[in-house]
């Protein structure tokens, strides 16, 4: 199927003033964004496997969930072989923040962090970070606890969009593993009207080319035909948690994000999110000029503050680093996990002797090491750095059987007080979370 397209549409009650009174706000509600998957109506060609458009459709239709993104409409045209997938507009994703050095403590723009002291901004910052981290785990819950439970299997941080309020929205289902279908509900045609399909998916015959360069579970990368789908998000949502208090690095020190899908899946390759082709304002406090346009970099002053750091209103330079390097494929993957959860052994992974591609290479033995090691921002969080570390520890593990599921994760959160529901609202985040994330986001 070839690449998704990204589109800007203005809403019907939402265009330009005509009354030439300047541009207008821009809202979820105003504007839409609509991916265009080129492709037969079926949704699926040959090579497409496993991204399934109308399934994606099917999904979005079912779920409500204040976390979830939301599908305004979706139309197939016969003439162009598009399906047109309408969205709301989000201001931006957690993976342009992360390009933000001072994400999340310090204050978007130089006037409001002249008026904060360090400790409110310390403060604002442990909020931030908390409400990203409730409302990402209250997304993967609603689907792992939807039923038939739903995998999305390419969580990561171009997949988790903020709203203009400040609201989290995880997206992107087109590779979702909903054990629905598998098991029938859906009978064999179509979701959406499938008819004859070039390929089918199911518990036997499992894709493991899924899921995003660093954010890939170890077990995706040892060539599995049937695996625990849960258990890959459980993965992924611990390592994009971790990359909030990972190591900033410039750009130059980085292998560029779009090649680290190079033996993953089109999910990443070419996620739209991650495509300058989707259409989207960058958050107030980007670093990154995507059109090399000079004017731009000149009305934002590209200069340093006055005491060295970079200013706010430089052109991105770079981001935090994952915890895991997939630059050098699956197989350097593997080893940068086993660097640092250490070389499996029957305690750590129990099965991983009976994977197919298990015994078709040797790791040079590592011994485990400490997680926290290498997340040196976890400290910022005060006491609740000794939580997150502990709720991480039990989602990044090298067995899939072993890992904490996300409502046990929730759960040792809310009773240390992190993920209080009191002051977080219920399942809908608080507002001032969401106050304190809607400040990086253009007003």
């Amino acid at each position: 199927m070839s690449q998704d397209v990204w589109q800007a549409a203005v809403g019907p009650a939402y265009g330009p003033s005509s009354g030439g009174e300047g541009p207008v706000r821009i809202t979820s509600e105003g504007w839409r964004a609509i991916k265009v998957v080129y492709g037969p109506r079926n949704g699926r060609t040959a090579g497409s496997k496993p991204h399934d458009v109308l399934k994606e459709v099917e999904l979005l239709r079912k779920l409500d969930h204040e976390n979830i993104i939301r599908l305004i409409d979706y139309e197939y045209d016969e003439l162009m072989l598009e399906h047109r997938l309408t969205f709301p507009f989000y201001a931006t994703t957690l993976s342009q923040l992360l390009e933000v050095p001072t994400f999340p403590y310090n204050p978007p723009d130089d006037a409001m962090r002249a008026s904060v002291p360090p400790s409110a901004q310390e403060e604002s910052g442990v909020q931030t970070i908390t409400t990203i981290i409730y409302s990402l785990l209250s997304a993967v819950n609603y689907l792992h606890t939807w039923n038939p439970p739903i995998a999305h299997r390419d969580i990561n941080p171009s997949n988790v969009m903020i709203d203009w309020d400040g609201s989290l929205k995880l997206g992107d289902l087109g590779t979702a593993w909903w054990l629905g279908d598998v098991q029938g509900v859906t009978g064999k045609k179509s979701l959406v009207g499938h008819g004859a399909l070039p390929w089918v998916e199911n518990g036997d015959d499992m894709c493991c080319d899924v899921g995003t360069g660093p954010y890939r579970a170890p077990e995706l990368l040892i060539s599995p035909t049937r695996y625990d789908a849960l258990g890959v998000d459980l993965w992924a949502t611990g390592c994009t948690i971790a990359q909030l208090f990972t190591s900033y690095r410039p750009f130059a020190q980085l292998r560029p994000a779009s090649t680290y899908d190079s033996d993953s899946s089109e999910s990443g390759s070419c996620d739209p999110l991650e495509d300058d082709t989707y259409p989207r304002p960058r958050p107030r406090a980007s670093y990154r000029n995507d059109n090399n346009d000079s004017s731009e970099s000149e009305l934002r002053g590209n200069r340093d503050n006055d005491d060295g750091t970079p200013s706010l209103t430089d052109s991105a330079k770079g981001t935090r680093q994952p915890l895991f390097d997939a630059s050098f494929g699956s197989l350097g993957l593997a080893a940068s996990i086993f660097r640092t959860l250490g070389t499996p052994t029957p305690e750590s992974w129990p099965s991983f002797r009976t994977l197919p591609d298990a015994n078709k290479v040797e790791f040079p033995f590592s011994p485990p090491t400490d997680l926290g090691d290498h997340m040196p921002e976890l400290h910022r969080m005060g006491h609740h750095a000794g939580v997150i570390k502990q709720m991480l520890s039990g989602l990044i593990v090298l067995g899939p059987s072993k890992r904490m599921s996300v409502g046990e994760t929730i759960k040792i959160g809310r009773e240390s007080g992190l993920l209080s529901e009191s002051s977080h609202n219920g399942e809908r985040g608080s507002q001032e979370g969401r106050e304190t994330l809607r400040r990086w986001v253009d007003p």
